[in-house]
């Protein structure tokens, strides 16, 4: 059965660590000037991330953290470059042997949960997002990874867009899902091959029920199968950024969020 879900506000780093615990800890570090981790760091987080993301302990994780915050690191730029980055090298990692499962496990559930927890203060309830529009992020019954749904769903509601994911999505669920739920866009993270076979039958169904709404495709899967497009699987659009998609679908960003995201890290 399909599971939706908003992350939740202040959702955990971890276990323990929330976004005024972060914010708190920063400028603790900042002013304390335990800074050398963080600017040795600099231009190689990813890699560093890595390091610190498997051990049972999640301190050296968090406190890595904490202190690249402190030094200057935006939350953008950890949220879209960083973090995509650092759960590239987990996945290069995993194929080379190097990572076992329980550790890629530690290390992707642990970035998601720094997803969640920044990006929790740009969390909206109901229909108030600023461009009064919602989208709809679906993960098939097959799809596994879960974090690039996240990355992109803080993304489009740092844009002013309402956003609800959808785990677990069997094509029987679709109707009291879609009827219940209005929406500008629908989007399919499709992260497997698996999930990729999945796609033509959930569009097809998605199609009988909203037929007006732009469907858009989205995943790491697709740049590795290019025999599969948008037409091929049934959907309008293949996106490879939330910009993207946004373009697409025509949803503008208004100008005063658009002048306040500078002071987002404030």
């Amino acid at each position: 059965m399909a599971h939706i879900t908003k992350a939740p506000r202040n959702a955990p780093l971890s276990t323990t660590l929330s976004v005024t615990d972060l914010a708190t800890r920063a400028l603790a570090e900042l002013a304390s000037g335990s800074d050398r981790l963080a600017r040795n760091a600099r231009g190689m987080e990813p890699q560093a991330l890595c390091r610190t993301l498997f051990d049972s302990d999640p301190a050296p994780y968090q406190q890595l953290v904490v202190r690249l915050i402190a030094n200057g690191l935006s939350s953008e730029d950890l949220l879209d470059r960083v973090i995509p980055e650092t759960a590239r090298l987990l996945g290069e990692e995993w194929l080379s042997d190097e990572r076992s499962f329980a550790e890629v496990t530690i290390g992707t559930s642990r970035l998601q949960q720094t997803v969640r927890t920044i990006g929790a203060r740009h969390e909206r309830d109901g229909l108030s997002a600023p461009t009064g529009h919602r989208a709809l992020l679906i993960l098939p019954e097959a799809e596994q990874h879960s974090l690039g749904s996240f990355i992109i769903a803080n993304q489009l509601r740092r844009r002013g867009v309402w956003v609800q994911i959808v785990f677990d999505c069997e094509t029987d669920n679709l109707n009291a899902l879609l009827e219940d739920h209005p929406c500008s866009m629908i989007g399919l993270s499709l992260g497997s091959e698996q999930s990729l076979d999945c796609a033509p039958k959930l569009v097809s169904k998605i199609r009988s029920i909203k037929p007006q709404v732009p469907v858009v495709l989205g995943g790491s899967v697709l740049a590795q199968t290019p025999s599969k497009d948008a037409k091929t699987i049934g959907a309008d659009y293949i996106a490879a950024t939330a910009d993207d998609a946004l373009d697409f679908c025509q949803i503008a960003m208004p100008h005063d969020l658009l002048t306040a995201r500078q002071f987002i890290d404030a």
